[in-house]
C-alpha cells in the first residue's frame, strides 16, 4: 500500500517541477483540496473542536492558501498562453 507520505511528496513535486504537464498539476491541486477538506470534516466529526477549534481551522486555513495558489497558477498560465504565438 502506498503511504500517505509518498502521495504527498508526489503531489508536492508535481506542483513544484515546472516541466510537469498542467493537467497533472490540476489533479495535484484537486487532491490536496480534497485531503484538506476531509481532514477538517474528520476532526469535526471526531469532536476535536472541544479540545481546540484549531484542529478544524488549520486545514481550512491551508485550503485557503491552496486556493490562492491555484488562482495565481491559473493566472500565470493563462497569461503565458496568450503571450505565446500560436502556430
Amino acid at each position: 500500500m502506498i503511504s500517505r507520505n509518498k502521495i504527498l511528496r508526489t503531489g508536492l513535486l508535481a506542483l513544484l517541477i515546472p516541466s510537469v504537464p498542467l493537467r497533472i498539476k490540476e489533479f495535484a491541486y484537486f487532491g490536496f483540496g480534497i485531503t484538506l477538506i476531509s481532514a477538517s470534516i474528520a476532526h469535526f466529526a471526531r469532536g476535536d473542536a472541544r479540545l481546540s477549534v484549531l484542529f478544524i481551522l488549520d486545514p481550512l486555513f491551508f485550503l485557503v492558501l491552496l486556493i490562492v495558489s491555484y488562482v495565481y497558477f491559473e493566472k500565470s498560465h493563462s497569461c503565458s498562453a496568450r503571450q505565446s504565438p500560436e502556430g
